[in-house]
């Protein structure tokens, strides 16, 4: 059985993965070293029992020297299996820290953009609440202005007409004319002074609360720019004391998993010890005891043996577990990354599909709105050009009445004429002449109607035209 820990490495070799070994490499089975046929002792006869303990003797150290060449052998794979193990964990564990920096980084560096552009969002506002409120002050004072320029103003005048009066009134009292003169030349002077001062002192007032409230933006962004630093350090320090609990955690797990595989070791080992020793119990009641110097040298031969090969088994286990976890790691990384190519060919897949839709649609879109323009257009041209040919023909039917009607009056006046002119053939000429200019009034008002009716069409069809 494997050690089971509390551990959570897996580095230990579990039960299946060791009956896995044995079903692969059926050569290397925990079988008792007395039941191989290499290992049975030769039943010689008593006489030359010494002889046959000395050969045998010597058989078994050149088996203890081969076997430790194959240990030390298999020793130096398996120091650079554990070399390259190291490297590639160390290599792995580096690259993850890289990547959690580098993801950290970008995480801080997008925070820190969010932040400022925050700031400037909210900056923004209270700089436009600012300048809006000095714009109303200065509003306020430029209009304080204006109203004590336009009192001096007033003033001026008022001092100048009275001024004026005095000079053109010709009052017998000259002296209470100079004066009042002086009076007003006074009060005016008093009055530019007063307007110059109060301009000067709004002036100072503004300057001063420029200065103020520069010094205060220029301290708040101080502030701001410290704030900034110190959340910049502290997230660093932060990051910095979790990298080093991640670190202790990381030794204190490869500690831990030391201590399991040990433990494993020593367990099987253990066992193992137990195992052989009651098999060679039991083979030494069942063979004959032979002396007891004999048996004691070759069990210790024996146990020895055995400890070798024992550790040969578990080194051997353990380069088949790393030959295993190297190749599941592989499969992992392979799977891993095959799962992500799939997953951006999807998202691209899906985004060009999307990207197609939309365009389809969009021409969709502007195709039934080109066909509606098009529609609404053409409609709304037939509907003019209908109106206007209606009008025109309305026109042409009331034109052509007025020359029907025209037509026919002069025909009634001409078969009039000829039926007097039938009747009264001896008439004299001035009748003859005043029907004539009767028919030629009558012609001119049908032709004066009709040019009325013409222009009352034309300013109608502008007017539609417009």
């Amino acid at each position: 059985m494997a050690y089971e820990g509390d551990d959570d490495c897996d580095v230990h070799m579990p039960p299946k993965d060791f009956d896995l070994c044995d079903h692969e490499d059926p050569t290397v089975e925990e079988t008792a070293v007395l039941g191989l046929s290499e290992y049975r002792p030769a039943e010689a006869p008593r006489g030359d029992a010494a002889e046959h303990a000395k050969t045998k003797m010597e058989e078994l150290y050149l088996y203890i020297q081969t076997i430790e060449r194959e240990k030390e052998a298999l020793g130096h794979d398996v120091a650079e299996w554990k070399e390259r193990e190291l490297k590639q964990r160390a290599g792995n564990v580096a690259l993850t820290k890289r990547i959690e920096e580098l993801e950290r980084a970008l995480v801080d560096t997008r925070q820190q953009k969010d932040v400022l552009c925050q700031r400037v969002f909210d900056a923004q506002p209270a700089m436009r609440e600012l300048d809006a409120g000095h714009i109303h002050v200065l509003q306020s004072q430029l209009e304080a202005l204006q109203t004590s320029l336009d009192d001096a103003e007033r003033a001026r005048q008022s001092a100048v007409f009275k001024i004026s009066e005095l000079s053109m009134g010709g009052s017998p009292e000259k002296s209470t004319q100079d004066e009042w003169m002086k009076q007003f030349k006074h009060d005016h002077e008093l009055l530019l002074q007063r307007a110059k001062l109060n301009m000067a002192q709004l002036q100072e007032r503004h300057v001063i609360e420029m200065d103020v409230a520069l010094r205060k933006l220029r301290l708040e962004h101080a502030c701001a720019i410290e704030k900034l630093k110190l959340s910049h350090e502290m997230t660093l320090a932060e990051w910095r004391h979790d990298e080093a609990q991640r670190g202790k955690e990381i030794e204190s797990a490869m500690e831990a998993d030391r201590h399991s595989t040990r433990l494993e070791i020593k367990h099987h080992l253990q066992h193992a010890q137990i195992h052989h020793q009651v098999a060679i119990g039991t083979r030494g009641l069942l063979v004959d005891a032979p002396s007891p110097d004999d048996e004691l040298v070759v069990r210790l031969a024996l146990d020895g043996l055995r400890a070798r090969r024992l550790d040969a088994v578990k080194k051997l286990c353990l380069i088949r577990h790393a030959f295993w976890r190297h190749h599941l790691l592989r499969r992992w990384y392979t799977w891993q990354h095959v799962a992500g190519t799939a997953t951006y060919v999807r998202t691209a897949a899906r985004r060009t599909l999307s990207r197609c839709v939309q365009r389809r649609s969009e021409e969709a879109a502007r195709a039934a709105f080109q066909t509606w323009r098009f529609a609404a257009s053409s409609a709304s041209q037939q509907g003019l050009h209908t109106a206007v040919m209606q009008q025109v023909l309305s026109g042409e039917r009331i034109l052509r009445w007025v020359v029907a009607r025209w037509r026919r009056r002069v025909l009634v006046a001409f078969w009039t004429w000829k039926s007097h002119s039938l009747a009264r053939a001896s008439d004299d000429s001035s009748a003859l002449k005043s029907e004539i200019t009767k028919l030629h009034d009558e012609l001119a008002k049908t032709k004066a109607e009709t040019w009325r009716c013409k222009r009352q069409l034309l300013q109608q069809f502008k007017q539609s035209a417009m």
